[in-house]
């Protein structure tokens, strides 16, 4: 037996075994547990549970996990960690069951939000994420210490105090991590950067490790908030991962420097405990908010570009951005002393094919041939839509004889191309070609002489019977001229 990830998340896209994921699970939790009891003292919870956000993050992160498979392995790998700690049987099945009860809420909350959301990409991310860190510590104090007063005769009113904080200090800053773990990590390189950028990016950083610095030397109550402007500084220059792992480590600095206090939680400091671990948890959210708030401010300011700079039928470069584009690439040709050519594209008989099989028809072939124009040049080569059926073409580094092969390779591309329609018949678009490049040993060609030159070259292009390229500056009779014929579904020829 063997199930496949959910269609259309990025973060799952392999096939999955349950027994596999489950036995791998399953280790992990084991081990993780295994180490939180044996830090433990004596009739006390442990104070580094971190299997419960770690489920839950591993469940969210990647849903093929939440199969029944995985929560059984979880629930044996839990259990038998706290009976191989030395607790009685009937503590141990109601811990686990808290436990499980408790991730069980948190992952019935968030599976429903949208993935956008779920991966941290939302403003609002952050406000999901303190709800469900909420409701699963709530969840889980409450099971946990009604059970185990009934079970252990154990305080209620403490014991679920020091669940409560211990669990939400745990997936305020866990979850982050995991939820915001990048799908593919890109290493790190310095090469090529100036060195005045490089020490910009690691300016806060530094601000932060002095910041730590300096708490732990002068310690008391005021230590916790130090960092915390570093903090932002970093929430505004790094990646949400990033900050999320930084959050991760110096909390876990703060807790190593109180651990005295944290590890035993005597009932004299229990006040002194969960107020520093509620200050933790809360310090947690400033930085999150922010990085949160920046990315998704950077993806619609990306979306806002790309729909400026791009034509929103074809995904093509629009008609300002092209020319933008062609006058600096323009400008580093001549500089450097290369060559360069201009293609100008037309569509043959486009007005027939709108008037004939209607503009739906129409948006269909111009979509079909810009895709098809992408993928046949290669990504420095400019591509923009000029408006309806024209387009052009920027070569770099290009001689009359390279933009020719191209021309030649765009034209049999577009023949290429089928589209039935409604009414059953077949289009069958051409393409008609100018071209005009830049002579290095004549006084360089600006954007728009170029532009006029290929557009004169277009219709002699089209002068002499379409679907064919033109060089400027060639005898009409040394135009390509490839034969080419394309037949409806009723026999007649194509327009």
């Amino acid at each position: 037996m063997s199930y496949r990830a959910v269609s259309g998340d990025p973060w799952i896209s392999q096939a999955a075994t349950p027994w596999r994921d489950s036995f791998v699970l399953g280790g992990v939790l084991f081990l993780c547990s295994a180490v939180a009891l044996g830090l433990r003292s004596p009739g006390h919870l442990s104070s580094l549970w971190l299997s419960n956000a770690l489920l839950l993050g591993w469940m969210l992160r990647s849903p093929a996990y939440s199969h029944r498979h995985c929560w059984t392995a979880a629930a044996v790998a839990m259990a038998l960690a706290e009976w191989l700690s030395g607790s009685p049987l009937d503590q141990t099945l109601w811990l686990t069951f808290a436990d499980l009860a408790a991730v069980a809420c948190g992952w019935v909350m968030m599976r429903r939000l949208p993935l956008r959301v779920r991966q941290m990409r939302s403003p609002s991310s952050v406000l999901h994420l303190v709800m469900c860190s909420l409701l699963v510590s709530v969840v889980g104090a409450v099971l946990g210490s009604v059970g185990m007063h009934q079970l252990m005769h154990w305080p209620w009113q403490p014991m679920m105090a020091m669940w409560f904080s211990s669990e939400l200090m745990h997936m305020t800053l866990l979850l982050p991590v995991l939820l915001s773990f990048p799908a593919s990590l890109e290493p790190l390189s310095w090469r090529g950067q100036p060195f005045r950028q490089i020490v910009q990016a690691l300016l806060p950083l530094l601000a932060l490790v002095i910041s730590e610095a300096i708490a732990i030397y002068l310690g008391g109550p005021g230590a916790l908030s130090l960092s915390m402007p570093a903090m932002l500084l970093c929430a505004m220059r790094y990646r949400l991962f990033v900050v999320a792992l930084l959050n991760l480590a110096s909390c876990a600095i703060k807790l190593a420097t109180f651990s005295d206090v944290l590890l035993t939680s005597p009932s004299s400091e229990l006040e002194t405990t969960f107020s520093f671990r509620l200050g933790l948890a809360m310090l947690s959210i400033g930085p999150l908010a922010v990085a949160c708030t920046l990315m998704a401010f950077k993806d619609m300011l990306s979306k806002l570009r790309h729909a400026v700079n791009h034509d929103a039928l074809t995904g093509l470069l629009a008609r300002t951005s092209f020319l933008e584009r062609a006058q600096r690439t323009l400008e580093r040709l001549q500089r450097e002393h290369q060559s360069g050519a201009m293609l100008m594209l037309d569509l043959d008989h486009f007005k027939h094919t709108n008037d004939r099989h209607g503009h739906a028809a129409g948006d269909r072939v111009l979509q079909e041939v810009s895709a098809r124009l992408s993928q046949a040049l290669r990504p420095h080569e400019l591509i923009g839509r000029l408006g309806g059926e024209e387009f052009a073409v920027l070569l770099p580094g290009a001689d009359c004889a390279t933009a020719s092969a191209v021309a030649q390779r765009l034209c049999e591309a577009t023949r290429e191309i089928r589209i039935e329609t409604s009414d059953g018949a077949t289009i069958c678009p051409t393409l008609s070609i100018g071209i005009a490049c830049t002579n290095m040993a004549q006084p360089p060609l600006g954007l728009s002489a170029l532009l006029r030159t290929a557009d004169t070259a277009l219709y002699q292009a089209k002068a002499s019977g379409r679907d064919r390229y033109f060089v400027a500056g060639e005898r009409p009779d040394e135009a390509g001229t490839p034969a080419f014929a394309c037949e409806h579904s009723g026999g007649a020829k194509a327009a």
